[in-house]
């Protein structure tokens, strides 16, 4: 006996087929009355329409270029032609005039002269609040960019400020330079050289010896620079051989101080000329000028002399002082064209002399003060070069004292 299906599903499922398409039939007819039964105001494809005809109307009048008034016709039709006024005359620069320059203060100190250097060339300068006794000099010498102040016609506890102005101009454009001036018994204009200087020959070096100045306090005094050149020399200037750094943290502001600096970068028997100059942070200028130049030859380390002649060449004495004081002996054999001096095999010390031997003659005569006769001579050649001549009782003291 077969199976008999069961389930509802099973047993209804033509009526739900049914139902499904008269469901969906039901849905898309009301749709479609809906689409029909629309009026012409809801329609929204009006709307979309509408919204990009106001876009292109929008971009097209932004993209217009409107035409320029016309200001003067307007003008005119309201003066009439002949009562129209004139356009006004332009001025003879494009932009605003110049702002004027103005530089720090300057410090200068009672009784002082000193010479300000401004960035233009002045036409004119003057001064403007500056109590009396202080003058100014424009321009110096044929330079238009300084002016010289001058604060010695007033009172050494007296204080003041003023200001000094200058003028420049280009065309119709004028341009002020101001500078602030401010006089004090405490103040240094420009720093000062060093005083009491002098170079003491030495043998091998000399001594350098100034002391600072007493009118830089308060300048703040960093350094003391030493310039040398060979004296005589045709080509060749002051060079700069080093700085002395100021001994005292206050800039020497304190007290006046002495200083002492050998130079050892000499070479014996040169003469050389010395300057100084000093250097401060707190002062206007800080760049002092040169102290008076001071010349001094560095003494040679070497002396000699010559005894008699032996079957090598002839017999030399040589005697070298140290830079402390202490005389060294030694002897040496020379032979025509060579070095007078050499160095010594017990490690005394070098007894070179940088002069050559070039002839020697046993039996010349020289007469001398009274009835001493002094027999032998030699002749040599310096350290300059120069041909010399020198009898046998000559003493190194004689060289070493020159």
């Amino acid at each position: 006996m077969p199976v008999e299906p069961k389930g509802f599903f099973y047993k209804h499922w033509e009526k739900l087929v049914l139902g499904a398409v008269v469901l969906g039939a039901a849905v898309a007819g009301y749709f479609a009355y809906e689409r029909a039964t629309l009026s012409q105001e809801e329609d929204p494809r009006d709307d979309v329409k509408q919204l990009t005809q106001q876009l292109e109307g929008a971009l097209k009048s932004d993209a217009e270029i409107s035409k320029p008034k016309d200001f003067v016709n307007m003008l005119a039709s309201h003066y009439g032609t002949e009562s129209l006024p004139q356009p006004p005359i332009a001025p003879g620069w494009s932009f605003w005039p110049p702002l004027p320059s103005i530089y720090s203060t300057v410090r200068v100190g009672t009784n002082e002269t000193l010479t300000l250097r401004f960035d233009s060339s002045l036409e004119s300068a003057e001064l403007v609040d500056a109590p009396n006794g202080v003058r100014i000099e424009h321009p110096v010498g044929a330079d238009y960019q300084l002016v010289k102040v001058d604060t010695t016609g007033i009172g050494e506890q007296q204080q003041a400020r003023f200001r000094i102005v200058g003028t420049t101009s280009r065309g119709r454009m004028v341009q002020k330079h101001i500078r602030p001036v401010m006089v004090g018994p405490g103040y240094v204009g420009k720093v000062k050289p060093p005083t009491e200087f002098t170079v003491e020959s030495q043998v091998g070096r000399t001594l350098i010896r100034f002391r600072s100045n007493p009118a830089n306090r308060g300048a703040g005094v960093d350094a003391y620079v030493v310039y040398r050149k060979r004296a005589g020399a045709l080509t060749g200037g002051f060079e700069k051989i080093g700085e002395i750094q100021s001994r005292s943290g206050q800039g020497d502001n304190q007290q006046q101080r002495s200083y002492e600096q050998p130079d050892y970068g000499v070479k014996p028997g040169r003469a050389y000329v010395y300057k100084v100059r000093t250097l401060a942070s707190q002062a206007a200028i800080g760049e002092s000028d040169f102290t008076d130049p001071v010349e001094a030859e560095a003494k040679r380390q070497v002396g000699w002399t010559f005894s008699y002649q032996v079957p090598r060449g002839i017999r030399f004495e040589l005697i070298r002082v140290t830079p402390d004081g202490q005389q060294q002996n030694q002897i040496f054999i020379v032979d025509l064209g060579e070095e007078i001096g050499g160095t010594s095999e017990n490690r005394q010390g070098e007894f070179l002399t940088g002069e050559y031997l070039v002839d020697y003659h046993d039996r010349a005569r020289s007469e001398q003060q009274g009835d001493n006769t002094v027999t032998g001579r030699i002749v040599y050649q310096d350290h300059r070069g120069n041909l010399r001549v020198r009898w046998r009782s000559r003493s190194p003291s004689d060289l070493w004292e020159r």
